[in-house]
């Protein structure tokens, strides 16, 4: 009896160890095969047999000498470092960005023959009929027209003869929801029939987005010449008039009248404005053709778009700074030409340089040069003596003295307060450890403007980097820090800061004035259209751009490579595009611009780049009308209303309200109101020296 259940029981015993056996046999085998699985997915059995191939030299090592044994070691770190190596390249993938890099490189050319392809391929066939010639004919006068209303003429009649005016008329789109657009209308027209104010003021409070339904599609303005839909162009003037019938609306009781206030209209207003967002023009840097911003900046303030936010960095804080202090009228004035200083940009060599820099066997060749040779010669040796000796190629005192003539000793609080621009600038601290900080009337009231931009413009290794100044409570000129903090080129870093303009100004449309040399290399979709070749480089520089920052982040924070930490790596990966991108200088030469790009524009070359910059923009003007006005007639009524209560304050204390209150805000073209689609009021009160 004993005996069978000891045999029994060792039975049992002997059942379950096969049975773990079983189990432990299957789970390595479903390890061996997952692990099998990954190897093969990703790759890796070139490193699955280096591993073993180590494995089992260490494993079966056998040396009888002490040479043996050195050349066994040595054998098996070379191993080692070769897994290492096999395993850096796993991870890091360098061949996939490599060939991400000669694909767009590809593509870029591809693009370029294909544009010049298409172009003549085209002309050549227009040229076959009547109607062709005349299609050429229109064409080449509207890229040649001289003012806006030329354009538009001229636009008009090519949208006729290429059936594009049909299109606009035509409300059916797939690339927006007309349906919604049309009801929407509807509605507003329906409320103001009936004067229901409150129903207006409901409606206007719900439904006002800057690109819900699709409004902000650019294929809806790369279609006509003159503009979008007729729908949507309808859709926005019954928008603006609704909020004229609340602006202009008068209680017909004593609750109407409290609910109709102008402290209650003011709040519907400023929320309404606050939920709708603002825009923002961006100016970016370029060197010299910095001076193509003023064609965009004149175009924009002759159709009464130009931004209450102006940003600029490097060169665009140049324009930016001069628009800063000046109301439309002057703006233009000073666009014009006549009073604008064109010399910005000098080696500005003094007599102390030369003694210091000129090598001695210089003048002893004066006889041998060709007449004005010598002075030739003489200058590029100083500058590079000089750009050895003290790292900089030309001196700050040509463009400091520019700038003060240009912008004056305002600061950003009293630009603001004078004309209800909010001008930004970007600077860069010298440290590589600190962030770019952006100027404006909230961060940097009292620093004095002309000194933000020519810190903005020191380009590094250009201009030596700069103090920023500011004014003291008796208005008195110092060092804004008393560290002593030294300054460069706000655009290496940050060429457009769009994420700090929207925490400050709740900006959520930005419209772009790019000038750069090197746009069109690190850009993507906007620089090159809508098509199939633009949208695969766009998905390829987006993939690169995320590849170099991240491997920076990897690489610099080891403490290796640390000599790239110059704004080299944000330089590439910045983004250079906004919500609208106007490109100036796009149909220049590069190798014109390359010669150009640090030198002073002429008063002979001065209006064809103040042209150009308005031929640029022109395009662009339907899509940005569309895009700003809402914005820009709930921003004039704010203004009104904030003018009517403060004199309504006075009148009813008897004296004027106490505090720093903006002069543009009381100013007779904000209180004189007629239409909510003018443009925002400027006040322009004097000079200040």
């Amino acid at each position: 009896m004993g005996s069978t259940l000891s045999t029994g029981r060792l039975l049992t015993a002997t059942q379950r160890q096969s049975s773990l056996m079983q189990i432990r046999k299957r789970v390595q085998t479903l390890l061996y095969l997952w692990a099998r699985f990954w190897i093969f997915a990703t790759g890796l059995e070139k490193y699955e047999e280096l591993v073993w191939v180590i494995v089992q030299q260490f494993k079966h090592r056998v040396y009888r000498t002490a040479t043996e044994r050195h050349a066994f070691f040595h054998y098996l770190v070379i191993r080692i470092i070769e897994l290492w190596l096999r395993t850096l390249h796993a991870v890091l993938v360098p061949d996939v960005f490599t060939r991400y890099l000669c694909v767009t490189f590809v593509l870029h050319i591809v693009y370029e023959m294909q544009s010049v392809v298409c172009q003549v391929v085209g002309n050549t066939c227009l040229k076959l009929t009547v109607k062709g010639r005349r299609k050429l004919r229109l064409r080449q006068q509207l890229e040649n027209a001289k003012t806006f209303q030329e354009r538009q003429s001229i636009a008009g009649e090519l949208d006729k003869l290429e059936g594009k005016d049909k299109w606009r008329e035509d409300p059916v789109s797939r690339h927006f929801l007309y349906k919604r657009v049309i009801e929407k209308t509807q509605v507003y027209k329906k409320l103001k029939l009936e004067n229901d104010v409150r129903g207006l003021m409901f409606s206007l409070r719900a439904g006002l987005l800057r690109k819900h339904w699709g409004l902000g599609n650019p294929r809806l303005y790369s279609v006509s010449n003159v503009g979008t839909k007729h729908v949507i162009e309808e859709y926005l003037n019954t928008i603006v008039h609704s909020m004229n019938v609340v602006l202009r609306a008068k209680g017909t009781d004593k609750e109407d009248n409290d609910q109709l206030s102008i402290d209650n209209k003011l709040a519907f207003f400023s929320e309404t404005r606050h939920a709708y967002g603002r825009s923002a023009l961006m100016l970016s840097g370029g060197g010299a053709h910095g001076f193509y911003h003023a064609g965009v900046i004149k175009a924009l303030i002759e159709n009464n778009l130009l931004p209450t936010v102006i940003a600029g960095s490097s060169a665009g804080s140049i324009l930016a700074g001069a628009i800063g202090v000046r109301n439309d009228d002057e703006v233009l004035i000073f666009l014009s030409g006549e009073s604008v200083n064109l010399s910005f940009l000098g080696p500005n060599i003094t007599e102390q340089d030369r003694a210091a820099y000129i090598p001695s066997f210089l003048p002893s060749i004066k006889m041998l040069l060709p007449q004005g040779g010598f002075e030739l010669a003489r200058d590029a040796f100083v500058l590079l003596n000089r750009f050895l000796d003290k790292r900089f190629l030309l001196d700050t005192k040509t463009l400091r003295d520019c700038l003060r003539g240009v912008m004056g000793d305002y600061t950003f609080r009293e630009a603001y307060d004078r004309t209800g621009r909010i001008i930004n600038v970007t600077v860069t601290p010298l440290s590589a450890d600190d962030y770019p900080q952006l100027l404006n009337y909230l961060t940097a009231p009292n620093v004095i403007i002309w000194s933000a931009s020519l810190a903005s413009c020191a380009i590094p290794n250009v201009f030596c980097p700069v103090e920023l100044l500011a004014k003291d409570e008796n208005g008195n000129m110092v060092p804004y820090y008393r560290e002593g903090l030294k300054w460069s080129d706000g655009s290496v870093e940050c060429d457009l800061p769009m994420e700090r303009l929207s925490e400050l100004f709740n900006v959520n449309h930005f419209i772009v004035s790019q000038v750069n040399i090197h746009y069109k290399i690190v850009s993507g979709h906007s620089a090159f259209g809508n098509g199939q070749t633009g949208s695969l480089m766009n998905f390829l520089k987006k993939q690169m751009k995320a590849y170099i920052k991240n491997i920076a982040e990897f690489v610099l924070n080891t403490s290796v490579l640390k000599f790239l930490d110059i704004g080299l790596i944000p330089l590439i990966t910045q983004k250079y595009e906004g919500d609208i991108t106007i490109c100036p200088t796009n149909k220049i030469p590069a190798m014109t611009l390359l010669r150009t790009v640090l030198s002073n524009p002429s008063r002979e070359t001065f209006p064809d780049i103040l042209q150009a910059g308005e031929r640029a923009c022109w395009p662009a003007v339907a899509r940005i009308r569309t895009m700003c006005r809402v914005e820009f007639a709930l921003e004039r009524a704010v203004r009104y209303l904030r003018g009517e209560q403060a004199l309504e304050d006075e009148r009813r204390s008897g004296r004027k309200a106490i505090g720093r209150v903006p002069s543009f805000y009381t100013s007779p073209s904000s209180m004189n109101l007629s239409n909510l689609d003018e443009s925002p009021p400027t006040v322009f009160s004097g000079t200040r020296s």
